[in-house]
């Protein structure tokens, strides 16, 4: 009795994965009969729309005068091309990566360049350079190209002078006959100067510092002297 009772719960027990395994069976066919119904409502769906997409695409290919072997040859190329594609997609892919990466560092250079500007404009560069824009402007109106072959042929003379009047003690006596002569002009305007006699002459001579002028303003003349021009002749010394 005892293996009676135990071969009964078997077949119970088998049975029942029986009857779960052909509700799983039952569910999945229900399942794939659903998802076939989906499908054929879908393909009726999209059959219409397919046919006159191709009718369209096919009334557009007659009017193009596109014929089947040039839509084959298309295809072939396009196929043998496909490499291409493929690298080309990489290519976009790190050149996407790369501005992901500049982005940031391109902003802050921006941004550094702005503030860089406003500090320029504030202490006045741009009308600086706007103001020589003007100056060379001019240049170009007045001088001509011979003018300006001319002096790209004594550049390195003018700077030599430009140097030579920039040395200190050339400076110092510039700046002191400038005053000079700014004295005297108020002297003229104000009408305190009068014309001195010979006599007057003669005992300014008596100042060393006038005696000092007189032997530069000499040297100078003579200096000036020493470098006669191509063509002319030097004046004969008195006898």
């Amino acid at each position: 009795m005892v293996a009676v009772a135990q071969d009964t719960d078997r077949l119970e027990a088998k049975i029942d994965q029986l009857a779960d395994q052909v509700a799983w069976i039952a569910d999945e066919v229900a399942a794939q009969r659903r998802r076939r119904e989906s499908m054929e409502e879908l393909t009726e769906d999209l059959m219409p729309i397919a046919t006159r997409s191709l009718a369209a695409i096919g009334d557009e290919l007659d009017e193009a005068d596109i014929s089947l072997e040039d839509l084959k040859r298309l295809l072939l190329k396009v196929a043998s091309s496909a490499s291409r594609f493929e690298a080309l997609l990489d290519q976009l892919e790190s050149v996407q990566e790369l501005v992901a990466d500049v982005a940031p560092m391109s902003t802050d250079a921006v941004a550094s360049l702005t503030a860089r500007a406003a500090e320029f404009e504030e202490k006045g560069y741009f009308t600086f350079i706007r103001q020589a824009g003007g100056i060379v402007d001019q240049i170009v109106t007045n001088y001509s190209e011979e003018d300006v072959a001319a002096l790209g042929d004594n550049v390195v003379l003018i700077l030599d002078t430009v140097k030579e009047m920039t040395q200190p003690d050339i400076m110092g006596l510039l700046r002191s006959t400038a005053t000079a002569l700014h004295e005297q002009a108020d002297q003229v305007e104000q009408g305190a100067e009068e014309v001195p006699s010979l006599f007057g002459l003669l005992s300014q001579m008596r100042d060393p510092q006038v005696r000092l002028g007189m032997q530069r303003a000499l040297g100078m003349l003579k200096s000036i002297s020493g470098d006669t021009p191509e063509g002319s002749t030097p004046p004969k010394e008195e006898r």
